[in-house]
């Protein structure tokens, strides 16, 4: 087996790989088996090399003002290596991935600083910015399958790119557009925010104003319209997308 096989397999069952100059460190610890470490240690110079290939080959977009946009972050000391794709209006983060097993930023000062950018350049307020940050880092919770939060992050990022300024200047709350029922999300249609509605592939946003948000669905993309003020966003029932777990996690069907 190949690095790149050994990688994407890894990474499908839920574990998390950094790079800290020549340090490759996986997380979380609970989820490396005796197996998984001898196959680590015995690769660990190609997926080295692999993981350092991809973040010098990822390609930057830039697409809201004065914020970049990438797939692959650099790989300086402590910085995070996010192998899966996500274009929010980031920021690169330098992360300690040895506290409790997640992404975290052991700077919050210089955190706040570059989403203060994000928040100025991209024209959306602070907790958007730093939520999407965090998203973008944070580890797959253990229950929401790879291909499920895969979904959920790409529909974040494009979120963040095409509306997010927009949803922002026409009053739409944190909760309506990345909230989720903390115990029944996939189900619960009317306290769902826009992103996890937009985590349907099959899903497309058309148009957006103050009052509602207009879909395109499937190959003959019906529209299917979202007013706001059907939506359902008890706080105390309602977590977003980037917050801890409540009541035994997020539940999201398998894809």
């Amino acid at each position: 087996m190949g690095a790149k096989a050994i990688l994407m397999a890894m990474t499908e069952s839920g574990l998390n790989f950094f790079l800290a100059g020549d340090v490759l460190r996986v997380t979380p610890r609970e989820r490396i088996t005796d197996e998984t470490r001898n196959l680590i240690r015995a690769h660990k110079p190609e997926l080295v090399a692999l993981l350092r290939g991809m973040d010098e080959s990822a390609n930057q977009v830039t697409d809201l003002p004065g914020t970049k946009l990438t797939d692959h972050q650099e790989s300086s000391p402590g910085r995070a290596i996010v192998t899966n794709q996500c274009s929010s209006p980031g920021i690169a983060m330098d992360t300690n991935p040895e506290v409790n097993g997640l992404a975290v930023d052991p700077d919050e000062d210089s955190y706040r600083k570059r989403s203060a950018i994000a928040e100025f350049d991209g024209g959306i307020p602070r907790v958007w910015a730093e939520g999407l940050a965090r998203l973008c880092v944070m580890p797959r919770p253990e229950d929401i399958s790879p291909r499920q939060w895969e979904l959920i992050v790409k529909a974040a990022g494009m979120f963040a790119d095409r509306w997010a300024a927009k949803a922002y200047s026409l009053g739409w709350t944190t909760e309506e557009v990345f909230g989720v029922h903390h115990s029944g999300p996939m189900v619960r249609f009317g306290s769902m925010g826009l992103v996890f509605l937009l985590a349907d592939p099959r899903t497309t946003l058309e148009s957006l104003d103050a009052e509602k948000a207009t879909f395109l669905v499937g190959d003959r993309e019906a529209r299917q319209t979202f007013r706001r003020d059907t939506f359902n966003m008890d706080r105390s029932k309602t977590r977003l997308v980037w917050e801890p777990q409540k009541g035994g996690g997020l539940i999201l069907d398998p894809c």
